[in-house]
């Protein structure tokens, strides 16, 4: 047997919005009631999980960054998760057609099946204070024409007084994976796996080697924020940075007061490489659901993500952390609600992003994707602190991301399904 627990590691605002979603959840279904346990790492709720893996006291369902499935399903038996997608279909919920391509693209398999419900899903954007841009002179734009002109808006808030221009937390994932993505640049060889599994990693082309050249040129100018991901959110959220370039979802970690002066806009682009916006390739945890020892479980967790996808309760955790909207029908009613309004721009980018077949999202096909990322954060924040030049930076990065992984020997995101139809 197992208990009705969620363990999570969310923090701050999304931590208060998801525990105020399951006490109303818990109010409407008090015989599939659910408590939550918060982690202070994704290390340390594994760490607890081996210990209380297949006891009575072990969680129903666990927060789990997307790109690393691998560590999850390597530690325990190989039917210890259930595929998300064929349980609810198995269960006969709807929430399955409904759900969003940028909510579920972190979490499909090979075979296109979303393996977690999405919690933390984002994408990458540019957001920024319109009070700090007001103040330094600039006009707020919905839009930054090419990536000069958010240079440009970054220099002259330093220049009048703003102790940081430009907060970019994740650089892999940012500046690496999605630049690559959103300039329809592959990340890989044979197109990001689209022409069969098998490939390399290979981001260091000359477009990619530009753009690392100039995130570079910010660092040695003093434009943008030195320093791990951690604390580039920080910079972000207390301020001293007034452009963040990064996860929609730091839009979560803002004070309420704060996301009232706040715009979000797409990334510019590279006129020159590409005129058209590419794809974007969302990131973000989900929770991965241990298989049900009974029906009684089975029902607990069915109740729960049938309420998950629920269009007023996924409007609200939209809302309240920048993941991107669950289904178009959240999208729908957090538009109706006047939210975009005081929000300008990421109306536009939600609309797209909560089309079921969206268009300006792909998943990532490709195993040990976290790893990849993670050693290529430390690569580039070391290059940050280093002056190392930017095509040494994406030479070495692509080496040790193709020692880590065979690319096409994976077996992607796929939970193991054994004994399911």
């Amino acid at each position: 047997g197992q208990s009705h627990t969620v363990w999570h590691t969310l923090k701050g605002p999304a931590a208060q919005a998801f525990s105020d979603l399951i006490d109303d959840y818990n109010r409407l279904h008090p015989a599939q009631a659910l408590t939550l346990r918060a982690f202070a790492t994704p290390d340390a709720l594994l760490a607890e999980l081996i210990g209380r893996f297949g006891r009575p006291d072990a969680p129903l369902w666990v927060q789990w960054p997307a790109g690393n499935p691998e560590v999850l399903y390597g530690q325990f038996k190989s039917k210890a998760f259930e595929n998300v997608q064929d349980f609810l279909s198995d269960s006969g919920s709807s929430a399955v057609q409904k759900a969003s391509m940028a909510a579920t693209a972190a979490f499909r398999n090979a075979r296109g099946k979303w393996v977690a419900l999405p919690l933390t899903a984002a994408v990458p954007v540019v957001m920024y204070r319109a009070d700090a841009f007001e103040k330094a002179g600039l006009q707020t734009v919905s839009q930054f024409s090419d990536w000069k002109d958010l240079q440009n808006a970054a220099w002259r808030l330093r220049v009048t007084g703003s102790s940081c221009g430009i907060s970019s937390p994740y650089p892999a994932w940012v500046h690496v994976e999605n630049m690559s993505g959103w300039h329809s640049q592959p990340v890989t060889t044979r197109n990001d796996g689209e022409d069969g599994q098998a490939g390399k990693y290979a981001y260091n082309t000359l477009p990619q080697v530009r753009h690392m050249a100039l995130i570079m040129s910010w660092v040695k100018s003093d434009l943008i924020f030195n320093g791990s991901s951690e604390q580039a959110m920080a910079a972000w959220s207390d301020g001293r940075c007034p452009i963040l370039l990064g996860p929609s979802t730091a839009f979560g970690e803002l004070p309420e007061s704060v996301r009232q002066k706040v715009v979000v806009t797409p990334m510019p682009l590279w006129q020159e490489v590409s005129s058209q916006q590419g794809k974007l390739f969302p990131n973000g945890d989900g929770l991965y659901l241990i298989r049900p020892s009974n029906k009684e479980q089975q029902q607990v967790a069915a109740a729960f993500a049938n309420h998950w996808f629920k269009p007023d309760v996924a409007a609200r955790w939209h809302q309240a952390t920048g993941a991107v909207p669950l289904t178009p029908e959240a999208e729908q009613m957090t538009r109706r609600a006047g939210f975009y309004e005081r929000i300008p721009g990421w109306g536009l980018i939600s609309s797209k992003l909560a089309q079921v077949k969206s268009a300006m999202v792909k998943p990532f096909q490709f195993a040990k994707r976290q790893d990849v990322l993670n050693a290529g954060d430390k690569e580039i924040q070391s290059a940050f602190a280093s002056g190392k030049a930017a095509k040494s930076v994406l030479d070495d990065s692509v080496r040790s991301a193709n020692a880590m992984v065979a690319v096409g020997d994976s077996s992607l995101t796929d939970a193991p399904v054994k004994g399911r139809k």
